[in-house]
């Protein structure tokens, strides 16, 4: 009796172990086949960045795949975590580079490389031989979600390293005074500059967040790794990001914004948006003093808003009475007034574009799979823009 028992133990151990087995087969086929039906069909959804303890967020050198949320483009960041070209870092002989700083709108992943801004700013130097026999470089160093805090990191730690000639800012008002805002910003896994009296000082304590440890671990990082050749875990990271996402496109496409979108149109009413654009500023400040202890120019540009350009001026008059706005433009305007005072080249976008847009009928934001008129820019906004930066630099140098 025993004897039988022991054997009816062993037997349902193995029962058991042989069904975890099928069980594991059956998940490992059912992965592979997935991957096999996402690979034949060219589904790509790739990581194209990493955590950092100095910026938070930058681009992961030798990522590649298709960005498909506005627009269509293959994505390659190189690798030294830019798109586009790779630059020696010893300036050529009779060459003269800009550097561009930015955010997502810099970046530019909804278009082809060729077609960003940065991009025609470039062409447009070198065809008309503004500096004579040199040959023009602008270098692309925006990442998506940067703040101006950012964005002086990224000057100090990596711009000076190819010796520019011209530092351009990019300035993306709609998020970029509340992203440099420690109350105001929602994403904490970045660094902010903080004011304590009169001192600005930088504030590193991102690093000690529970998430930010969790996604720089090694296991984290091993995840990230594999999902660069993954389209199953590209497919669950999609998933999981249009979950989120799907309230806030819902959001934009019928012309609303949460709170922060809306009060950088106001003049400051609270001591939280006082101390942004106070921060802001001061940054460029910054920006603009070590550019000129380099030796090189600073510049900025003020970009577009969708709403700002939307081509339908009923779309327009619409999202201002819901908002009570007296003024799309009251970013730019500070920005414009800010740096002439402080004796900073400045091109401001916006309403040049919003003219030209409401002109021609065109949009200059949108796709068409996101929705005509809002979100980046497309192939229209930057051509124009780059255009008009390029203008800038005429009239600057001349």
């Amino acid at each position: 009796m025993f004897f039988s028992f022991g054997l009816g133990k062993e037997f349902m151990l193995v029962k058991k172990n042989v069904n975890s087995i099928l069980a594991l087969l059956s998940i490992l086929l059912t992965f592979g086949l997935t991957e096999i039906f996402l690979q034949v069909t060219d589904f790509s959804y790739p990581s194209l960045y990493r955590l950092s303890e100095v910026v938070g967020i930058e681009h992961l050198p030798g990522a590649k795949g298709w960005y498909r949320k506005e627009g269509e483009q293959y994505i390659k960041i190189n690798r030294d975590g830019m798109r586009g070209p790779v630059f020696a870092k010893t300036k050529p002989p009779n060459t003269l580079r800009i550097a561009v700083l930015g955010d997502s709108m810099t970046e530019g992943s909804q278009v082809a490389v060729k077609n960003i801004f940065s991009s025609i700013l470039e062409n447009d130097l070198n065809k008309c031989n503004l500096f004579g026999e040199k040959k023009v470089e602008v270098i692309n160093f925006g990442v998506s979600d940067y703040g101006t805090a950012q964005e002086l990191i990224v000057l100090r730690e990596k711009v000076w390293l190819y010796d520019p000639d011209f530092v351009l800012l990019a300035i993306f008002t709609q998020n970029d005074i509340s992203n440099n805002s420690a109350a105001l910003e929602k994403q904490k896994m970045r660094p902010f500059f903080t004011y304590q009296g009169d001192e600005l000082l930088l504030d590193n304590s991102f690093r000690y967040l529970k998430e930010f440890k969790i996604k720089t671990s090694w296991a984290w990082r091993g995840l990230l790794f594999i999902s660069q050749y993954s389209r199953t875990i590209q497919l669950l990271n999609k998933t999981r990001h249009r979950l989120m996402e799907n309230e806030k496109r819902f959001i934009r496409l019928n012309v609303q914004m949460d709170q922060l979108g809306i009060s950088v149109y106001f003049n400051p009413k609270n001591k939280e948006w006082n101390e942004a654009w106070k921060i802001t500023e001061s940054l460029i400040i910054k920006m603009r003093d070590e550019t000129k202890q380099r030796g090189a120019k600073f510049m900025i540009a003020t970009l577009s808003n969708d709403i700002q350009v939307h081509p339908d001026l009923q779309v327009q008059q619409d999202f201002i009475k819901e908002n009570g706005l007296n003024d799309l433009f009251y970013p730019e305007s500070r920005i414009e007034e800010f740096a002439t005072k402080n004796k900073i080249s400045n091109v401001i976008l916006a309403p040049k574009l919003a003219e030209h847009a409401q002109r021609n009928g065109v949009f200059l934001h949108g796709f068409e799979n996101y929705g005509m008129g809002f979100g980046h820019w497309n192939e229209n906004g930057h051509r124009l823009a780059g255009h008009l930066i390029a203008e800038k630099f005429c009239t600057e140098v001349h």
